[in-house]
């Protein structure tokens, strides 16, 4: 593996993200989405998301009569537990949502993490590179060379 493939690998995986208030009042289908539940909506839900779940995460499918419906991806609990969910289809009433957050890239993060990644990747790689090289710690050439 080539130096610089792994720093563009390493920086590819490493994209931190935050979550800030969605700028339309409808999200378009597709767009990944995060609704923060309301007290009520997380008492008037329990029965179908769980108990205790403040936060919905996943992709929008759509938004009519007052209802927000969601690929669910994952859900955050009251605590900060998150849960994984594979896609499962909920409608949510608009009533019982606080707010709903689109993703976006945290530059100043993902370039803090990236830097590290590229760093320990090069590190590794220079160590590997010095290990393997084959010379002897004399400087001169491996025995048996002549």
């Amino acid at each position: 593996m080539h130096l610089e493939t792994a720093i563009a690998a390493g920086v590819a995986v490493t994209a931190c993200y935050t979550y800030r208030p969605l700028a339309i009042t409808a999200p378009q289908p597709g767009t990944p989405i995060a609704a923060t539940l309301t007290e009520t909506g997380s008492q008037e839900l329990a029965s179908y998301l769980g108990p205790d779940v403040r936060v919905v995460r996943g992709r929008c499918l759509g938004s009519a009569d007052g209802v927000l419906a969601i690929a669910v991806t994952s859900i955050e609990l009251d605590r900060g537990t998150t849960l994984s969910w594979q896609g499962e289809a909920v409608k949510l009433p608009e009533r019982l949502i606080a707010r709903v957050d689109e993703p976006r890239l945290a530059k100043g993060r993902s370039a803090l993490v990236a830097g590290s990644s590229v760093a320990a990747l090069a590190a590794v790689y220079g160590a590997f590179n010095l290990i393997g090289s084959g010379s002897s710690a004399a400087g001169g050439p491996p025995p048996g060379s002549k």
